[in-house]
């Protein structure tokens, strides 16, 4: 089942010190459609980018990854860079070029036939529609692709600074998650776009909360990721949670799309029914394989890695870093394409 990942390039510059920056090709769908690759999906990577350096280190870069794409040559825009510092804890921070983007321009050619294929899943994100028009004319895209049975997936990879205010992403983050059949985001996103605030005296009724109100919106299914905390699955009023794997964390930029990535491939383009706890759990070994490489399209782990890491993990059920207990309201609680 082909995967399209329709989105933004986001040209890393990693600053290892106060005199070198390294620079890495990333931005969510590019690094979800390299992960799908390497968990042995197809998948499609469909954008806009910069006729400049950089949209050709792109190019490259998805050549030597195996990655298919569909590309829409902007001679008048840049690709989106975004300088990145870590912290003493490896907790990033990002600085991105403002203004108008390559992806900001709609590809429709590419996307219309990209489409016209038939894929088994959409894939998409915010990023393009932070700036610019083109919003109504993706979801005429969208639309039909739902009309025809394709599965759509919405992960905002909320970054305020590149939208107009913080208004106007939440407006149009609820905008795109309302013709999404499932979200991926993480738990201060989803906080954000629910607009409620961060009191963990109970932190699981509060995703259930959150998670029920961004369904009312559309979605029919929800992963939440929590970093280190673990991830939420939220489907027809029922939440269910599976802990983190612990790593010796090196970078967390790619986690959340090694995580997106798994979950499609495991989830919504197989043909075998995989309980959602076994979703969970290869989705989270995903994302933490990921935390422990550099990079974001760089350290998408393959499906080998992930199911040794599980291997390995559960076969030394005695350790501490190993997911043990998996809580479920409602063990049958599955989202079927």
């Amino acid at each position: 089942m082909k995967v399209i990942c329709y989105g933004e390039v986001v040209i890393d510059l990693i600053a290892e010190n106060r005199s070198t920056i390294l620079p890495k090709v990333g931005g969510a769908p590019l690094n979800v459609a390299v992960g799908l690759r390497r968990l042995g999906a197809r998948s499609l990577f469909v954008s806009s980018i910069g006729a400049d350096w950089f949209g050709k280190l792109a190019i490259e870069y998805l050549d030597s990854n195996g990655v298919d794409h569909s590309l829409a040559l902007r001679k008048s825009l840049a690709t989106r860079l975004a300088l990145i510092f870590h912290d003493k804890n490896n907790e990033r921070s990002f600085e991105f070029s403002q203004g108008l983007a390559a992806e900001n321009v709609l590809p429709d050619k590419e996307l219309r036939s990209a489409c016209s294929s038939g894929p088994g899943v959409f894939y998409y994100g915010s990023f393009p529609f932070a700036k610019g028009n083109s919003l109504n004319a993706f979801e005429k895209h969208v639309r039909r692709m739902r009309d025809a049975g394709t599965v759509t997936l919405f992960d905002p990879n909320l970054r305020l600074e590149i939208f107009t205010s913080p208004s106007d992403a939440i407006k149009k983050c609820r905008r795109l998650a309302a013709f999404a059949d499932v979200v991926r985001l993480n738990v201060e996103e989803l906080l954000h776009l629910m607009r409620l605030t961060n009191d963990y005296r109970n932190k699981k009724s509060l995703i259930r909360k959150a998670a029920a109100a961004l369904a009312k919106k559309g979605p029919r299914a929800i992963f939440i990721t929590d970093g280190s905390q673990g991830s939420y699955f939220f489907s027809a009023g029922e939440i269910e949670y599976c802990p983190a794997f612990a790593v010796d964390a090196v970078d967390t930029t790619g986690c959340g799309d090694a995580f997106t990535a798994a979950v499609i491939a495991e989830h919504l383009c197989t043909k075998k029914s995989v309980p959602m706890p076994d979703v969970l759990l290869f989705a989270n070994a995903a994302g933490a394989l990921a935390a422990t490489k550099m990079g974001g399209g760089d350290s998408m782990p393959t499906r080998q890695s992930v199911e040794e890491f599980v291997k390995i993990r559960e076969s030394n059920r005695g350790s501490s870093d190993v997911p043990r207990s998996f809580t479920s309201n409602h063990e049958q609680n599955h989202f079927s394409i």
